[in-house]
């Protein structure tokens, strides 16, 4: 049950923007910077693609605008809304297998215990106590082993950040439920089963405060489930998400800084107006596919356009 962890992206997410988002050597041939391109979740990047990933991540799952700007969610975001949805499926279920529990627990106190078992008829009259010590102390581990899972498939519900990867989360928790029965179906002997199936089932005194208190407990496990899963797991979690946006997308994204070799001054660049930007794109397209080794004398790509840092001013 591993989970993403934002702190350390969000580290990888600031050196990435003070060393690397900003380069001349990543300019393209439309002026878009890496950071652009980036916070755009360009097609064509190549370079920090990871990078691209996580912003494309935290727009979809907290279902903000592609702007680089947008860091504001809605109200009602689609990730959180649907991992407290398959929290709740989640622990519901739990604390289906919980009652569960406790009702065999209660059932197997119930039935005598003295030196030998006794099952005739399909009813269990009798059993050895130290066979029901043994079973009250298996279902005091499953008990157990129930919370655990509890706690490990809130975290990992809580971690996951991609809508589909929620879905097939909760359908892959839900099936480790089942493993008891897969097992007992699968492996133990026929006649074990037949012998199952045909038991009685153990008559209890129940008591309408001990299954009001049942309900009552497991609303308020499943209550503080959700409670704790937001403001522990996912608040955080969301804060966290942002930050990392705001580190790669926040503030300006439209320059880059150059050093000169000779000078060894920084020299802090920004993008041509949109008509130099077009020619360029021309002047490419005309080189790329045209049979001419050289461009035509109007074209509009110019030999003195091309400078290099010692005399770019």
């Amino acid at each position: 049950f591993s989970v993403p962890s934002f702190p350390a992206m969000l580290l990888g997410a600031q050196e990435f923007r003070n060393y690397t988002a900003h380069q001349a050597v990543h300019l393209d041939l439309s002026y878009t910077t890496l950071a652009q391109r980036v916070c755009s979740n360009s097609p064509l990047l190549i370079t920090a693609r990871q990078h691209g990933d996580t912003v494309n991540h935290v727009n979809s799952y907290l279902k903000l605008d592609a702007a680089p700007e947008a860091v504001t969610p809605p109200f009602l975001s689609v990730g959180p809304v649907l991992s407290m949805l398959c929290i709740l499926m989640w622990s519901s279920s739990v604390c289906t297998m919980l009652r569960s529990l406790w009702r065999l627990a209660a059932g197997v106190a119930s039935v005598p215990w003295s030196s030998e078992t006794n099952y005739s008829g399909g009813t269990l009259t009798t059993v050895y106590r130290w066979r029901a010590v043994v079973y009250e102390g298996c279902i005091v581990l499953q008990f157990v082993m129930s919370f655990t899972l509890l706690l490990a498939g809130v975290r990992w519900l809580a971690g996951t950040t991609s809508v589909e990867a929620l879905i097939l989360n909760s359908v892959a928790l839900a099936a480790i439920l089942d493993i008891d029965p897969l097992v007992f179906t699968a492996m133990l002997p026929q006649k074990v089963q037949l012998a199952v199936y045909k038991l009685e089932p153990i008559m209890m005194h129940e008591r309408k405060w001990r299954s009001l208190a049942e309900s009552v407990s497991l609303l308020a496990i499943c209550a503080l489930t959700l409670l704790l899963s937001w403001t522990v797991l996912l608040g955080p979690m969301i804060q966290e998400m942002i930050e990392v946006k705001t580190a790669l997308c926040g503030g300006r994204l439209d320059f880059v800084l150059e050093q000169n070799e000779i000078t060894q001054r920084m020299y802090w660049i920004t993008p041509p107006n949109a008509t130099e930007i077009s020619h360029i794109g021309r002047a490419v397209s005309e080189i790329a596919w045209s049979d001419r080794s050289s461009p035509s004398e109007n074209s509009s790509f110019m030999a003195h356009e091309v400078q290099t840092m010692a005399t770019w001013k």
